[in-house]
C-alpha cells in the first residue's frame, strides 16, 4: 500500500507540473497558477524520495508519512466528489419559466466584456429573449483598471441586444461570487425561483451560495462548456468553495 501511494504521488506530481507548464504557457490570463507547480512538485518530490531512498524512509517519523498519505487521500476523495457535483451540474439547465436570471460578473476589459463575460451575456440573452416574462440581475463590480462594472457591462450589452431596460436591475458592489448573491438578496426575495448564468466550472458553486442565502428554487444555465482550461478553473472553484465553508459564507 505504501508503494502504491509513493507510485501514486509521483504521478500526481508528474500531470500537475506538466499541466502548469501548459498553462504557463498559454498566455491566458489565469490567477493561482502556481498552485499546480507548488502542488506537483510536493507531490513528485515527496514520492520520489520515499520510494527511491529506503535510508530516508526510515529515518522519517511515521507520523509524518501516514499524515501525508492521509491529507493526499482526502484531497483525491473530496477533490473527486467535487468535479462530480461540478460535472453534474453542467450537465442541467434550467426550465422555462424561471421568474428571474442572475448573471454572474467576470473580468471586464476596459469597457468590454472579456470572452468569458461575453459567453455568458450570451447565455443570459438566449433565456431571456425565450422566456420575456423573466427579470434580469447583473452583478458585478467595478475594478480600479476598468471603466465600467462587471454589472454595468453586462445591463448595457443585453440592451444593446434588444432586452427592455425595464426588464434588468444593476448590482455594481460586489466583487466575489458570494458577494453577487449577498448584495442581490433583495432583489431575489421578491421572486420564487431564479436561474443563475455562469460559466459551466462556475455553476455549482453559483447555485450553492443561491440557494444558501435565498429560499428561492435555483437552477443553473452554463454558458461554456469544457475546455482545457477548465481543470484549472474547477481547482480554483475547489479552493475557493473550501474557504467559502470555512469563512461560513454560506450562512444568511
Amino acid at each position: 500500500m505504501k508503494k502504491f501511494f509513493d507510485a501514486a504521488e509521483m504521478l500526481f506530481g508528474l500531470v500537475f507540473l506538466f499541466y502548469f507548464s501548459f498553462l504557463n504557457r498559454s498566455g491566458a490570463r489565469l490567477d493561482f497558477v502556481y498552485l499546480w507547480a507548488a502542488a506537483g512538485s510536493v507531490f513528485f518530490l515527496k514520492g520520489a524520495i520515499f520510494a527511491v531512498s529506503g535510508k530516508i524512509k526510515k529515518r522519517m517519523p511515521k507520523i509524518f508519512s501516514s499524515a501525508f498519505n492521509a491529507v493526499f487521500a482526502v484531497y483525491i476523495l473530496t477533490a473527486s466528489v467535487f468535479y462530480i457535483c461540478v460535472f453534474g451540474s453542467m450537465a442541467f439547465t434550467a426550465p422555462a419559466g424561471c421568474d428571474c436570471v442572475v448573471v454572474l460578473g467576470a473580468a471586464v476589459v476596459y469597457d468590454e466584456p472579456s470572452d468569458m463575460l461575453r459567453d455568458r451575456i450570451d447565455a443570459a440573452y438566449e433565456y431571456l429573449a425565450a422566456n420575456p416574462d423573466a427579470d434580469v440581475i447583473c452583478t458585478g463590480g467595478k475594478s480600479a483598471e476598468d471603466i465600467v462594472s462587471e454589472g454595468g457591462c453586462i445591463a448595457d450589452a443585453l440592451i444593446n441586444m434588444g432586452i427592455d431596460e425595464s426588464r434588468i436591475i444593476r448590482e455594481e458592489q460586489s466583487s466575489t461570487t458570494v458577494e453577487n448573491i449577498r448584495f442581490s438578496r433583495d432583489y431575489l426575495l421578491k421572486y420564487d425561483s431564479a436561474a443563475v448564468v455562469t460559466s459551466g466550472f462556475h455553476i455549482f458553486r453559483g447555485k450553492c451560495i443561491a440557494r444558501a442565502l435565498t429560499p428561492l428554487k435555483v437552477y443553473g444555465i452554463s454558458s461554456s462548456g469544457i475546455s482545457a482550461f477548465t481543470p484549472h478553473y474547477i481547482m480554483r472553484e475547489y479552493v475557493a468553495f473550501a474557504v467559502d465553508l470555512f469563512r461560513g459564507s454560506y450562512r444568511e
